[in-house]
């Protein structure tokens, strides 16, 4: 009587055992489902406010009312943007602390694999940059008459 009486104590046990590493494992299934999503809320964040500063400089360097020489189609930083942490705190990842306790770094940013730090432009990791080129066209009429437009 007494080993099966062992027997259903050690089946008990077992079934505990189980139910409490199906559960972690569900946590951390639930828990690298919310990190994935909190990557990704960053980035959507920081691509809509780049994309808001770089027209918001693009307009200002459209200027298509004023058809003179000083607003002529360019490329260059009028409407350059550096993704900077100080400008756009949107490009920090919020970290899930379930993985921090397991080595993740909590100052996660977005950055880019292109170009190499650059502390003297406010950027301690990898920045990525925007660029868009704005300006006017030059006048037809003008290139028609032969006003030298394309030099």
């Amino acid at each position: 009587m007494k080993p099966e009486a062992t027997r259903h104590r050690s089946a008990r046990g077992q079934a505990t055992t189980e139910t409490i590493l199906l559960t972690w494992l569900i946590l951390l299934f639930f828990a690298a489902t919310y990190q994935v999503y909190l990557v990704n809320q960053s980035v959507y964040r920081t691509m809509t406010a780049v994309h808001q500063k770089l027209f918001e400089n693009a307009f200002d360097g459209n200027c298509y009312s004023d058809n003179d020489a000083t607003c002529r189609y360019n490329s260059d930083k009028t409407a350059n943007i550096i993704w900077r942490p100080q400008e756009f705190p949107e490009v920090k990842i919020r970290i899930v602390n379930l993985f921090t306790r397991w080595g993740m770094p909590t100052n996660l940013v977005v950055e880019s694999i292109e170009r190499p730090p650059a502390p003297s432009k406010g950027c301690d990791v990898p920045c990525k940059h925007t660029k868009l080129a704005v300006g006017n066209y030059w006048p037809i009429l003008d290139c028609l008459i032969g006003f030298g437009c394309l030099k």
